[in-house]
């Protein structure tokens, strides 16, 4: 995707020439030419990012999410934008729903001189990788090629969340999840499968199109049937507690239910959810702290992988045999 500089080089002219041109600004009609023509010729679309910040460096780190509807993302953003303020940056909420969106953001901030991208999607990695002045942090979701990444221990937070089931006397487990995968929706499950496997539960999966919509027949009759379900997201569990309570399953008497981020919304719910908690602030502040580095002149290999671990945090949703004696 072509950005200012492109435009500029193909032009003949300087960037504080296609600055003005683009915020209709006084321009010589030879040098308007030039730059309407390199336009037309890159497909330049103009960044309202980089026109509402004059293309003035700036320091400003933009925050690239799939959802803002997720707790956890929300959650995220409130770390960052913490550990960034502290830092003098000002932190921008990129809300990416489409491909089509985040690949606005992303060239929005680097024609902006962004000081520094943090994306959580696991998408566009082709043009991730083509931003040359632009560090960019892979938070949750890794890209091939595109920057460090920092996240939680997701195989190991699916061994606990195994583990804990298997404590509270189940034998028949669910794996529920969304049916667009995520790479850390795929580490949750592999360790789920893997311990499971080595405790000798029977172990399924069971996918759903997204976080609202409609639960399909086999997904009813699975959830009918397991005596314990792990959740992908505490945002999922909370739906699944109240399908369970529709069809009479009570939780935790006759299903154990846990969720994964342990966000303070689930901590909200009665009974509270038993949720694997992630460091949100940890990963928020380490990432940041990553981006700032690399503004001192440090260097963003995208081999250096920061994993977080994770902890079982105890609700009301599992009841372990050995609480009782």
């Amino acid at each position: 995707m072509a950005t200012i500089e492109d435009v500029a080089r193909v032009a003949g002219v300087s960037e504080a020439t296609v600055s003005r041109y683009l915020n209709k600004r006084p321009v010589s009609e030879p040098s308007r030419n030039k730059v309407a023509a390199a336009i037309d010729q890159l497909g330049y679309r103009p960044s309202v990012i980089a026109r509402a910040l004059n293309n003035k460096k700036v320091d400003l780190v933009g925050l690239i999410v799939p959802t803002i509807g997720n707790f956890f993302y929300s959650e995220l953003y409130q770390a960052i934008n913490e550990a960034a303020s502290e830092r003098g940056f000002m932190v921008m909420l990129c809300d990416a729903n489409t491909v089509e969106k985040e690949r606005l953001y992303i060239d929005g901030l680097a024609s902006a001189h962004a000081s520094g991208i943090i994306t959580t999607t696991g998408r566009c990695n082709d043009l991730y990788r083509t931003l040359s002045r632009t560090p960019v942090v892979c938070v949750d979701e890794s890209l091939v090629g595109v920057g460090p990444f920092v996240g939680s221990d997701n195989v190991h937070g699916g061994r606990i969340a195994a583990q804990h089931l298997h404590d509270c006397g189940c034998e028949d487990v669910c794996f529920m999840g969304l049916t667009e995968k995520s790479g850390s929706q795929n580490d949750r499950w592999e360790g789920f499968r893997q311990e499971c496997r080595s405790l000798g539960m029977t172990c399924r999966e069971v996918y759903v199109e997204d976080d609202v919509a409609p639960l399909g027949p086999k997904v009813r009759r699975e959830l009918a049937s397991c005596d314990g379900i792990f959740a992908w997201s505490d945002f999922l569990a909370l739906r699944t507690y109240g399908f369970l309570h529709s069809i009479g399953r009570e939780v935790p008497r006759d299903v154990q239910l846990i969720g994964f981020d342990s966000t303070r919304m689930g901590s909200y719910f009665i009974p509270k959810i038993t949720s694997i908690a992630q460091d949100i602030s940890q990963v928020g502040r380490c990432a940041v702290e990553i981006l700032m580095d690399a503004g001192r002149g440090g260097e963003l290999s995208a081999d250096r992988r920061e994993l977080i671990d994770v902890c079982l945090v105890q609700g009301g949703t599992t009841h372990p045999k050995t609480a009782t004696g």
